[in-house]
């Protein structure tokens, strides 16, 4: 069995593979040549010494020909099966190879909703497979509308040797920190939802700071809404993207990291902030993996202003704010690290290459 894994969105891809061969498993990874930081595995793996794998394949986009390059790729022989990401779905699918696709984000939420080639070719994409990999659980209203009837939860794998915990930078002054990583986007993040509660949480506690990373649309929002609510002196902004470094830093460095609060359950920053050991805010039902997992994250859900300044509140007792981070850290080494997921992949794997039914498997 060869795979080649077409995407590496928060380096996904390369982990898959990296684990992948570990077991003796044939892979490959498709992605893009000089990739941003975040999606760049010489960033967050030290032991290839600044030098790409062979198992890499590389396409420039823009470059002339770089679309024919992808479907070769993908078409060559020696391939029984593509995961593909993002608009790497739609090659698969044009590809005529087997191929599941992996829902990282707004593939299935935004773009297969566009009114575009684009989208039609992604509705296409999702509904021609065996089998969809969710890593957060499915919209059943989405799927719907889209007339999708199959899918199986597999949730992401994340870097959990490279996320972790670093007690000698524990923040030990009054000063009570909150990191907010997430993309500026009011209508899909609920950013200004955290931004309102907070200037409520500092009157009470003035020593606060909230630190927000600025990229997304609604960048201009954020500032007029601080400077609206008089909270220059407690927000810090710092220019996004973060590269990894930079991002594990913050995350080392913060008391609390606060999410998402309108879409709901656990993506990358979830992810990565429980195996920081970090207490979490994030819009995150306690029944929303009901059936999936065997007990519930232990984050602290937040859909609205009162759950955020209730939760902000709470998390003022450092010995709670420690006791949760290290059930966090439990808890997605139990579910995300690549031991805990590889071998259900692979299961599913053999299933499709064989065209067993994919959909039995538990």
């Amino acid at each position: 069995m060869k795979i080649l894994f077409a995407g590496n969105i928060a380096n996904v891809g390369y982990l898959n593979c990296k684990y992948l061969q570990k077991i003796g498993i044939s892979a490959d990874l498709l992605m893009e040549s000089n990739p941003p930081s975040v999606y760049d595995p010489l960033k967050t793996d030290s032991s290839l010494n600044g030098k790409y794998p062979d198992w890499i394949k590389f396409y420039q986009q823009g470059k002339s020909g770089w679309k024919r390059r992808i479907l070769k790729i993908m078409q060559d022989k020696k391939y029984d099966l593509i995961q593909s990401q993002y608009d790497f779905t739609i090659f698969a699918y044009i590809s005529r190879k087997k191929y599941v696709p992996q829902i990282v984000g707004s593939d299935l939420s935004e773009i297969a909703f566009s009114n575009s080639l684009r989208g039609i070719l992604m509705k296409r994409a999702l509904r021609k497979p065996k089998t969809i990999f969710f890593t957060t659980p499915p919209d059943k209203v989405l799927l719907q509308k889209l007339n999708i009837h199959t899918g199986i939860f597999v949730p992401i794998m994340w870097d959990t040797d490279y996320f972790k915990p670093d007690d000698s930078n524990l923040n030990n002054n009054s000063t009570l920190t909150i990191f907010h990583p997430t993309n500026l986007n009011f209508k899909f993040k609920g950013n200004n939802i955290l931004i309102e509660a907070f200037a409520e949480f500092i009157k009470n506690s003035p020593d606060s700071i909230l630190t927000i990373i600025d990229r997304g649309v609604d960048s201009e929002n954020t500032h007029r809404l601080v400077e609206r609510l008089r909270l220059k002196n407690n927000v810090k902004f710092i220019k996004g993207p973060l590269n990894y470094e930079e991002l594990r830093w913050q995350y080392i460095h913060a008391d609390i990291i606060a999410d998402q609060f309108i879409l709901s359950g656990l993506g990358g920053i979830g992810c990565e902030s429980l195996a920081c050991g970090k207490p979490l805010l994030v819009n995150c039902p306690p029944d929303i993996y009901e059936n999936l997992h065997d007990e519930d994250p232990p984050v602290l859900h937040c859909k609205n202003h009162k759950d955020i300044l209730k939760n902000l509140q709470v998390l003022k007792d450092k010995e709670f704010r420690k006791n949760i981070g290290k059930r966090g850290r439990e808890w997605v080494v139990k579910h995300h690290s690549p031991k805990s997921i590889i071998f259900k992949s692979i299961s599913i794997y053999k299933k499709i290459i064989d065209g067993g039914n994919v959909n039995k498997i538990s």
